[in-house]
């Protein structure tokens, strides 16, 4: 039935308007804002978020609203057809009752509801291959934007350590992780563009060849490995996927690779580590999982409130910062984040 609603609200064709309010609805959540570009990345230094953000991501899915034309019964109807999505929506908003910063959990709250708006109208409102144009024109801009910053303003895209010497880039992004991220997400994006949008394939071949540039470029490791696994598994994927009576075959072999791959992993953790240009404890991050593990302890169930723990000094990040001078601004895992803030209820 909820599919059947869902058809219907797709049954209006998008109107260019409501087309470039979420091209920029999405480009804004990939890329930020413009002024945000020239910011220098400083370790400890976390941007709490302006009024002017807010109203700008509100405004947008405000504009998105009237193009619903009155179909809010359906997309209701839908939505609840996802009751542990709605679930931890809840569990967040109330999560600034026991929080240790009430007000900026609000807020965030706030912005996670207008995005999650913003992917239910998008994922209502357009068909797929709509989505994966949409994405890819998006993705496509972004490819090229941080490549115009890389060349033409180095100044503002690294490198991010202004006291040892790191040739790591950041593009527009403030991080050479996440622009890591959005490449390595641009490439195969562009690519499953390419094979499905014959119209914009030199547009998603330029593209392409971009994102790749970049992401050597950004030289964030773990991008470039996730971008190389998930490539091969695509490649597996795309051999035998027309082939189902190899299936259990394949299934086998991938379970005996993986544990293959494990094994061998632990067994040399040190020479790929240094390969990587990483220690074994992963620069850190190893103990510092050891260290939170310990936070949350302290608040197992409920959390310390939505994206209230990596809130600058004086905040619960202070001890955390204590003991390790690189100041983390995260817990590089979002498992141990997410019950940071909102403990094994919403890590569940």
């Amino acid at each position: 039935m909820a599919s059947t609603t869902a058809q219907r609200i797709q049954e209006q064709s998008v109107g260019r308007i409501e087309h470039f309010t979420m091209w920029i609805a999405l480009f804004t959540l990939t890329a930020g804002l413009p002024w945000e570009w020239t910011i220098v990345f400083t370790r400890g230094d976390l941007t709490q978020g302006s009024p002017l953000v807010a109203l700008i991501f509100i405004a947008l899915a405000g504009a998105l609203a009237l193009q619903m034309n009155g179909r809010w019964r359906g997309l209701i109807q839908v939505a609840s057809r996802e009751p542990l999505l709605l679930f931890l929506l809840g569990w967040v908003v109330l999560s600034f009752i026991w929080s240790v910063d009430p007000l900026l959990t609000i807020r965030r709250s706030v912005a996670l509801i207008v995005t999650s708006y913003i992917g239910l109208h998008l994922a209502l409102r357009f068909t797929h291959f709509e989505i994966l144009r949409l994405a890819a024109s998006v993705l496509s801009t972004v490819a090229a934007l941080n490549l115009f910053w890389i060349l033409f303003l180095p100044q503002f895209s690294g490198p991010i350590n202004a006291v040892a010497a790191d040739p790591r880039l950041t593009g527009i992004f403030t991080n050479p992780n996440p622009l890591g991220r959005v490449m390595a997400l641009t490439f195969f994006t562009t690519l499953a563009a390419f094979r499905l949008d014959r119209r914009r394939r030199p547009l998603y071949v330029g593209t392409i060849v971009i994102s790749l540039i970049v992401l050597g470029l950004s030289q964030s490791r773990t991008a470039l490995v996730t971008a190389i696994v998930t490539g091969l598994m695509l490649v597996i994927l795309l051999v035998f996927r027309s082939r189902k009576t190899l299936f259990g075959a394949v299934a086998v072999s991938m379970a005996a690779i993986g544990v293959g791959t494990i094994f061998l992993a632990i067994s040399n953790l040190r020479t790929i580590t240094s390969t990587l240009g990483r220690d074994v404890t992963f620069s850190g991050r190893v103990p510092l999982c050891d260290v939170l593990i310990g936070e949350i302890a302290q608040r197992p169930i409920q959390g310390g409130g939505y994206s209230a723990f990596w809130n600058g000094w004086g905040t619960p990040a202070q001890e955390v910062w204590n003991q390790f001078r690189w100041l983390p601004p995260h817990g590089h895992n979002r498992f141990i984040d997410v019950a940071l803030d909102l403990g094994i209820v919403g890590l569940i």
